[in-house]
């Protein structure tokens, strides 16, 4: 249940992604090919793309409490509970976090990494909750906007970790979330979307959330209740479960509704939630029991105090006949038509089952293991004694956009299931992993895609929802020479980061004319470190040996993207403790770079060139970037 509960808070506001977009292009990993108009502020077809300066990093900007449930109470203002306006913050002591896809070639699974979490009172500055945000991908990305980046949608759900709690005295409603939950542990999740790639808010968008209890045995990252998957394009999925009295269905509609341009919901007429008899797109007045319908999503802020969430019915609680009718059929959203019956637009599976992995991102290197759990319900309740059935998709193999990896290279995953689920409804997935070689040259690794089944089930795992897949990145085995040297090691290893990220690790130059929308001239970009400067980087030695040694979650682990292998990870770690050792002769440090001098400034493209082109379905481009929210449709729509 998790969030999903009669005890929880609701937030919104706005996210800053400053993604970076050179490393969107996988022939920009090719160093023998890169030059330095690969870093120019363009479309995604040539260039830099977009954006070529962003850092990576990942932030909550304005947030605030909107509103709190507690006790079958549900305030909106401050009157009611003082947490209500009450600002919810990043970490006060450390960098930002930051948002890293998983791979080029696949970049529909993006993570935050090192998201800590406050509530926080700025007249006392007393800190009423900290948490730590478990790294966890997107998911759910559909079109409720239209086309394009800015119309995308998804959600990231996760729990917050050593949570610690303030003076709760003066706030009934974080009294009771504090009591509900595990202590220690939260649960969170949160919806993107509007996300602006021009203009003054370039690199905001919209971000509304709750955070709810987490309770024990509830998998970390989906809701262990129903899940209804779209059918029609007003209507995205919808996720559902029993709450604990047993009273009512409380369904989140947060990544199911439309919006507009300006982010709010329009009309799309009465909106109901039943268990529904037969499977048809449209359905007959005597095929439905009705649970209600959505109440008030049209008025102005209903999304930002709600995050979508009501229980079902709206008033009174469940009958005996609804309460028998949820056992046994499944769930819809549906819509009153014109002739007395009802039009589908998002359903349940016919026989109620359900199965997904809790954590569906892996990064391996050779000769590891990774255990994932999953999960399969029937109407919400765990189910003992399926077999569930994982399959490495030959399909989506390597996709990338526009490369030349070939499909047919043999898997070296091998998958292993621990047996039928238990009574809780889980089994486990064990994968391992040996040497892919290097297939895609000077990208490293291969990426996997594995759908998941239920045997005999009508349509479980990924024929339900085509986005249920598991991804993997296996890295190529690369030896850690005794002694490693700067240009035949080191350098190529770094070559890359500072192509890719040439802000932070670039040289000083004014490589983004006219980038974003600024007056001429465009100043000079100084790096936090060339990497390409064997000075410069040794002499920084010990801060990167550290940041090397940082766990993954951690928002200062290098490299920003996740994506070095062990083998050259620890290249790099062997050059910087030689570096240490004084068996490597440099130049006193630290070594500053004299000014650059001006770059001649080149044209920027046309403010029609700036944005991305729209994108395809789903299916087709399953495995290409999103690391802000980006547009696509779902399939069918």
């Amino acid at each position: 249940m998790s969030y999903l509960n009669p005890t929880r808070v609701h937030f919104a506001g706005q996210f800053r992604a400053d993604v970076s977009t050179v490393n969107n292009d996988d022939t920009h990993f090719d160093s023998g090919t890169f030059t330095p108009n690969d870093q120019d502020y363009g479309d995604q077809s040539a260039n830099g793309w977009w954006q070529p300066s962003g850092t990576g990093s990942w932030r909550l900007c304005g947030c605030a409490i909107t509103a709190a449930a507690w006790d079958g109470k549900f305030a909106t203002t401050s009157a009611a509970d003082p947490v209500v306006g009450l600002p919810l913050k990043n970490s006060s002591d450390r960098v930002d976090a930051k948002i890293v896809d998983l791979d080029p070639d696949q970049q529909m699974v993006s993570m935050i990494f090192g998201l800590e979490v406050r509530i926080a009172d700025p007249v006392s500055g007393a800190v009423l909750m900290t948490g730590q945000f478990s790294p966890v991908p997107f998911m759910d990305i559909w079109g409720r906007g239209g086309l394009g980046d800015a119309g995308a949608s998804v959600f990231y759900q996760s729990t917050l970790t050593g949570v610690v709690w303030g003076d709760l005295s003066k706030s009934p409603a974080l009294q009771a979330l504090q009591t509900a939950t595990v202590p220690g542990q939260l649960s969170m999740r949160f919806m993107i979307d509007s996300y602006n790639m021009s203009g003054d808010m370039r690199g905001y968008g919209r971000i509304v959330g709750t955070i709810g209890p987490a309770l024990p045995h509830e998998p970390a990252h989906f809701v262990a209740g129903r899940h209804l998957a779209s059918t029609n394009p007003i209507m995205g999925n919808v996720s559902c479960c029993m709450d604990p009295k047993g009273t009512h269905i409380l369904a989140d509609f947060g990544n199911a509704l439309t919006n507009d341009p300006n982010g709010n919901v329009p009309d799309s007429g009465d909106l109901h939630l039943a268990a529904v008899k037969k499977s048809s797109a449209h359905l007959a007045a005597a095929d439905i029991v009705d649970l209600g319908s959505l109440v008030g999503y049209t008025v102005p802020g209903y999304y930002q105090q709600t995050a979508g969430i009501q229980a079902f019915p709206p008033k009174g609680s469940l009958t005996a006949a609804q309460l028998q009718a949820l056992q046994t059929l499944p769930l819809a959203v549906v819509q009153p038509d014109s002739t007395g019956g009802w039009t589908v637009l998002s359903k349940e599976a016919s026989d109620g089952i359900y199965a997904r992995a809790d954590m569906f991102v892996c990064r391996m290197n050779p000769g590891e293991s990774r255990d994932l759990h999953i999960m399969v319900t029937k109407f919400g309740q765990p189910m003992a004694g399926q077999t569930v059935v994982a399959t490495i998709s030959a399909a989506h193999i390597g996709v990338n956009q526009g490369g030349s990896f070939p499909a047919s290279t043999p898997a070296v995953l091998t998958l292993n299931l621990s047996g039928p689920t238990g009574a809780d409804g889980r089994t486990c997935l064990t994968i391992t992993g040996s040497d892919p070689g290097r297939p895609r040259q000077y990208l490293d690794g291969q990426v996997y895609e594995i759908d998941l089944a239920v045997t005999g089930a009508a349509n479980a795992g990924t024929e339900f929802d085509s986005a249920l897949f598991i991804s993997v990145l296996l890295f190529s085995e690369t030896a850690v020479p005794d002694t490693v040297t700067w240009n035949g090691d080191v350098l190529p290893i770094l070559q890359q980061y500072a192509n890719l990220y040439p802000r932070p690790h670039g040289p000083v130059v004014n490589y983004d004319p006219g980038y974003p929308d600024e007056p001429t001239p465009t100043p000079l970009l100084h790096p936090v470190i060339s990497l390409t400067d064997k000075d410069w980087v040794g002499s920084f030695a010990p801060r990167i040996l550290t940041a090397l040694g940082l766990p993954i979650e951690h928002p200062n682990h290098m490299p920003v993207t996740r994506d070095l292998s062990a083998g050259r990870r620890g290249i790099l770690q062997r050059w910087m403790q030689q570096v240490i050792a004084g068996s490597i002769p440099l130049e006193p440090g630290p070594v500053i770079p004299p000014a650059a001098a001006p770059m001649a400034k080149r044209a920027a493209p046309a403010a029609a060139a700036r944005g991305r082109p729209d994108i395809p379905d789903s299916k087709t481009v399953a495995m290409r970037r999103i690391k802000s929210g980006a547009a696509l449709q779902r399939d069918g729509k």
